[in-house]
């Protein structure tokens, strides 16, 4: 990060003047996530507003009115996905080679065993209204290795899964090929982050609640469980 400003002012000329250690790199990478932050804070809002008119989410409203953007959303989002893809893998040297063939059909059967393990719809269900409505569609792909009692990999899968668009975040590029680097928000219960570090576990506060609880509630209206 060269010259960046950061949300406090500062300016970070080298990796240097975060700090050493731990820290320092801590100190970095949340300063490069709060500059994410403002960078496309205007545009989560809009995609926020956007998703709110297609749900027809607007509150005190009494003329009745035709939701076009719900339409148009359902209209579209079937001709760009509609069926469950079907895998079709071959030799990209057609030399005859018998192997070839068989490896070929190895991996297009690992592909349709792996399709059909989960809901793989409506993951790409997802991510077309994603891309349709706030206008970007992320889907991380996630490796899940089981191992034995002598720790060698007993089976393993490969999932897609859906990534709320308002929990991405980007470095600073002009083209994808050049992009620093990406981050993903995870929501954690407190189990979850004992578990990652027992000190921050049992103090933190948990911000987060479900839609259930208002944020001006009492905080002693949501357990734990709940947030």
């Amino acid at each position: 990060m060269a010259a960046d400003e950061t949300s406090e002012g500062a300016v970070f000329d080298t990796r240097a003047d975060a700090g050493e250690g731990e820290a320092g790199l801590v100190k970095l990478w949340l300063e490069a996530i709060a500059l994410a932050d403002t960078t496309e804070e205007d545009w989560r809002k809009r995609a926020s507003e956007a998703i709110d008119i297609y749900r027809d989410a607007e509150k005190d409203r009494k003329a009745k009115r035709f939701n076009i953007l719900h339409t148009n959303t359902e209209t579209l989002a079937p001709a760009l996905y509609n069926s469950t893809p079907v895998p079709d893998v071959r030799p990209r040297y057609m030399a005859g080679n018998p192997l070839d063939k068989q490896v070929s059909q190895v991996i297009e059967r690992s592909l349709s065993f792996s399709i059909d393990t989960y809901d793989f719809n409506a993951v790409m269900e997802a991510a077309v209204k994603d891309r349709l409505l706030p206008g970007r569609a992320v889907t991380r792909v996630r490796y899940e290795p089981k191992f034995d009692d002598q720790g060698n990999v007993a089976y393993e899968a490969v999932t897609c899964e859906p990534v709320e668009w308002a929990d991405f975040r980007i470095g600073p590029a002009r083209v994808w090929s050049k992009t620093p680097w990406i981050a993903f928000r995870h929501y954690l219960t407190r189990e979850q982050v004992t578990a990652l570090n027992e000190k921050v576990g049992a103090t933190i506060p948990l911000d987060s609640r479900v839609d259930g609880y208002k944020k001006d509630d009492d905080d002693n209206r949501a357990p734990d469980v709940f947030k």
